[in-house]
């Protein structure tokens, strides 16, 4: 190729006129962009010349070293002969072989450009990389290499051989001097590496395909082969062959070459249209070759790339959006396998002669065969049995095989029992086949599939021949008319007293004019279903193992919610909402009880919102009458078992308390030997609920039943806390009247004494007045609490609280005594009950009082500080203190260091249950001779600011 026809090609308004000068030019031209190439297309496309053709070009050109190198030609030191093993199979190649091999090549072209300067030939991809670098380095143009023939060495090292070269591109391509690209050719896709670096390569690097021949090429290529032959085709036969073959190179050298045989045998040299088709008929005759092998194993290469030729060839055209095709893949298996060509948006054969030899070669045998290989099982299935329909009843022992197999990787019984159908009617096409499966009370039919409850068998039907079969020996045969013999199998996993997980009903098999001829035919398909029935017991138990995990892993996740609520109320509604969500056929939902004496059925009020019973619309019980029977509820807490019905219409116990319910299911909750609870769930639909349904609510019972006698234990628990709590409250409210009315009868003596001595009586008056008001508002505070239980909890001024106790204490205050407070410029509120709280100041205070000794001057101080949760007030003075031993009994009930007089210690006891009862704390230090402090925590509370 010259300059000016080197120009032509990298002009892009060029036109080049044929298919082969076309890909030449994209190569050309991505390559003058300073691209990498991958050129991709079917074998027979003569990608090689065109490789070759553009590494000249390139050369001559003066802008680039290049370097050709097809991969069927690499040498390997340490194999004898790499082509050879690749013929025979994919050979396990060291990787120092391929590129020590790969690179003495590269080094002969480069050689006389002494480009070359290593010493050993790369024994790594890495050092080959690094050589590579070594000769860009000395090199003054741009390097090439041109890589053929990818197909034909090892992936994992052609996936190498990609991460060399886009690594070494990467390197130098934003750096000064010359540039490195590859072009790789090759027959693959590059996903089938599936390897990082094939993709990295993608990424840098330009597509070319290479399509057929164009009109003018196709027949200059027979013009050129028919002389090689000594052959002179006619004017028509050379449209004839075209046609038939549609230019496809392979097709056209065969075709010409059994013309040339038949030339020697008849020394005709002329071929006519006649001779064509005659070669073309002796062609499909003969045995595949080399060739018609390899397309039909890469065919048959991939399960995808099968179902694509399978279902072209049965509809002639197929739109490609309709094949099991990657979407973002080009070229496609198919358009690299040369023998399918796109037309438009659709796929299609590329020729008769091409569509002859699919149909003749992919056989249902061998298709089923790869099938099976491959694991999709359904497709195997079906091709072997089109295999037996067609009388290939070799392939039977393959089908039973690929069935078992197929049933053993299944992981749900109904998969395993539909892949043993489509295998038994597979295999034994002319017969009836019916496939039942035994269930707690029927022989159930599964195959032919079918709605109608009458075509279950019932256990109870003792006189049904499938019945005693199911229970009888390893086979049965049975007339079922004049002529025709059933043959009935029960599905064992073990020995005949193992329990049968089915049956097996075969007519057409046996007939009743020679019962015995089938024997050993018998005998073989009783051990295919021996074998069945274990492969579907090892199905149903990985099938209960994962029903069992996602039922405890569905239970675990509900009753967390249901055992937080100690509340019964509360959790009832817990019980019923999660009910409700994890039922998917769920509509309505309740509790049940039954009144035994009256047989009253009683739905919990809290059901009122779950399930809406006609007629219930109050908040309270619903009590449903006994004229009708308890139900089906009741029944199920009188004999303590579940029951699933999924026609209430067939259940005449059943009571319609909700008109469009069609199924119920209801399980018993265990609360005692002689008590029960039920949990109903209702459908508005038939068959809403499964067996997966009725486990799950049983196991949801048990953990309801521990849930419900624990909060009925807890709420005992609370009454009796709560009368402990109540009268223990009331003894310090007691102490506080007491304080307040002790010192009554010294007020009298007082105002007695100054009326008769005519003196002022105001100070005593006020006094009792105000122990009077004291034991009037204690009296109403005992009197409230007693009867709620509860404080009476507002927002309150902490100064104001401090003064208010110190006020009603003053007349504990001995003379000598000084009572201060200090808030330290806080002004701080408290969501407290003002009495209570008073009271527990005033308690603190009358302590201090009474501990100080006559001789020093007594101070009692309240000092307020803020903590980040809590407000501290420390109540100090400076009294006698108190010992070490008796602090850590200070707050118990009846503690006392005054002596057993009567309600003595309740005070301190008493405080501490009104600070705990505000959620605060209360702690003392103290030291003896010098003081005590007491610390009284009460929560932070900050008052709402008015609008």
């Amino acid at each position: 190729m010259n300059a000016f026809q080197f120009a032509e090609f990298t002009n892009p308004h060029a036109l080049p006129t044929s298919g082969r000068e076309e890909s030449l030019r994209q190569i050309l031209k991505s390559v003058c962009a300073g691209h990498c190439c991958r050129v991709l297309g079917p074998r027979y496309r003569s990608k090689s010349q065109i490789l070759k053709t553009a590494a000249a070009a390139l050369f001559e050109k003066g802008t680039h070293y290049a370097a050709y190198q097809s991969l069927r030609e690499v040498p390997i030191d340490s194999e004898s002969d790499f082509f050879l093993n690749l013929v025979r199979d994919v050979p396990l190649v060291k990787e120092a072989d391929f590129f020590s091999g790969l690179f003495s090549v590269i080094e002969k072209d480069l050689a006389p450009k002494r480009l070359f300067i290593g010493q050993t030939l790369p024994r790594s991809a890495f050092e080959f990389q690094n050589d590579l670098l070594r000769i860009l380095r000395r090199s003054e143009r741009n390097l090439v290499l041109f890589i053929d023939d990818l197909e034909m060495a090892p992936p994992n090292l052609v996936a190498a051989l990609l991460g060399v070269l886009q690594a070494v591109y990467m390197t130098v391509v934003d750096q000064p001097g010359p540039r490195f690209q590859a072009v790789v050719c090759g027959s693959l896709s590059f996903r089938q590496l599936t390897l990082e670096s094939a993709s990295h390569f993608e990424s840098i690097s330009d597509l070319v395909f290479v399509s057929d021949m164009d009109r003018a090429e196709q027949e200059a290529l027979v013009r050129s082969l028919a002389t090689d032959a000594g052959i002179e085709p006619t004017e028509l036969a050379i449209p004839t062959l075209l046609d038939q073959t549609q230019g496809d190179r392979y097709l056209i050298e065969r075709v010409i070459e059994i013309c040339g045989e038949q030339m020697q045998q008849t020394g005709n040299a002329r071929v006519s249209p006649a001779r064509i088709d005659e070669a073309i008929e002796l062609f499909l005759r003969q045995d595949p070759d080399e060739t018609v092998t390899e397309a039909l194993a890469q065919l048959q290469s991939e399960p995808n790339l099968l179902s694509c030729s399978l279902r072209i060839l049965e509809r002639g055209i197929v739109p490609s959006a309709e094949l099991p095709l990657a979407s973002n893949e080009m070229p496609t298996p198919l358009d690299l396998s040369g023998v399918f060509t796109k037309v438009d948006e659709s796929y299609q054969v590329k020729c008769s002669l091409w569509d002859r030899l699919l149909k003749k070669h992919l056989v249902d045998s061998h298709i089923g065969g790869v099938y099976a290989v491959a694991g999709h099982w359904h497709e195997a299935i079906r091709y072997l049995g089109k295999a037996v329909r067609d009388g290939y009843q070799g392939v039977m022992t393959e089908l039973f095989t690929v069935v078992i197999n197929a049933i053993h990787v299944s992981t749900e019984s109904s998969q395993a029992y539909d892949l043993l159908a489509k295998g038994l009617k597979s295999a034994y096409p002319g017969t009836t086949v019916t496939l039942y499966r035994r269930r707690e009370q029927c022989l159930e039919q599964i195959y032919p599939a079918t709605d109608d409850p009458k075509m279950h068998i019932l256990a109870e039907e003792i006189d049904r021949p499938e019945i005693e079969a199911l229970n009888g020996p390893d086979y049965s045969l049975v007339s079922a008319d004049e002529q025709d013999i059933l043959l009935l199998i029960p599905l064992r996993a073990g020995s005949v007293r193992s329990t049968p997980l089915g049956l097996v009903a075969l007519g057409g098999l046996i007939t009743a004019y020679s019962p015995y001829q089938g024997r050993r035919q018998v005998l073989q398909f009783v051990g295919f279903l021996h074998q069945a029935a274990r492969a579907i017991l090892r199905a149903s138990l990985l099938e209960e193992d994962e029903r069992r995990r996602r039922l405890l892993e569905k239970v675990s996740n509900i009753t967390p919610d249901i055992s937080a609520n100690l509340d019964k109320e509360n959790l009832y509604y817990a019980v019923l909402s999660q009910v409700l969500n994890a039922v998917p056929g769920a509509d309505n939902v309740c509790l049940v009880s039954l009144n035994k004496a009256s047989q009253q059925l009683i739905i919990a009020p809290e059901s009122h919102r779950y399930y809406r019973a006609d007629g219930w619309f109050s908040g309270g019980s619903y009590k449903v009458e006994p004229s009708g029977g308890v139900g089906i509820a009741g029944w199920v807490i009188e004999n303590g078992r579940s029951l699933l019905i999924n026609d209430v219409s067939q259940y005449a116990a059943y009571l319609p308390l909700i008109s469009t319910t069609q199924s119920e299911l209801c399980v018993p909750i265990e609360l005692s030997a002689d008590e029960r609870m039920a949990l109903v769930v209702e459908s508005n639909h038939l068959n809403a609920f499964t067996a997966a349904d009725e486990m799950l609510l049983k196991l949801l019972a048990e953990h309801v039943s521990v849930a419900i006698k624990n909060a009925v234990q807890f709420e005992a628990a609370r009454e009796r806390q709560l009368r402990e709590q109540t009268a223990l409250m009331a003894t310090g409210f007691i102490h506080d009247i007491n304080s307040a009315v002790a010192s009554i009868p010294d007020l009298v003596d007082e105002l007695r004494s100054k009326l008769d001595a005519g003196r002022d009586v105001a100070d005593p008056l006020a006094d009792l007045e105000s122990s009077a008001m004291v034991t009037e508002r204690v009296s109403k505070r005992l009197r409230d609490y007693v009867v709620t239980g509860q404080q009476e909890a507002k927002p309150a001024n902490l100064e104001r609280l401090i003064k208010n106790a110190m006020t009603i204490s003053r007349k504990h205050q001995p003379p000598y005594v000084k009572t201060v407070y200090n808030m330290n410029g806080l002004n701080l509120h408290v969501l407290v009950d003002v009495l209570w709280i008073e009271l527990m100041f005033k308690n603190l205070l009358v302590n201090a009082y009474e501990s100080m000794p006559y001789d020093r001057k007594g101070v009692v101080s309240f000092n307020v500080e803020m903590e980040p949760d809590f407000i501290l007030i420390r109540i100090g003075d400076n009294g006698k203190g108190i010992p070490d031993h008796q602090l850590a009994s200070i707050f118990e009930m009846g503690f006392t260091t005054k002596g057993k007089r009567r309600m003595h210690g309740v005070g301190l006891y008493h405080c501490r249950q009104i600070v705990q009862a505000h959620r605060g704390r209360i702690s003392v230090e103290s030291t003896v001779g010098e003081g005590t402090e007491f610390q009284v925590r009460l929560p932070r509370h900050e008052p709402e600011e008015n609008p």
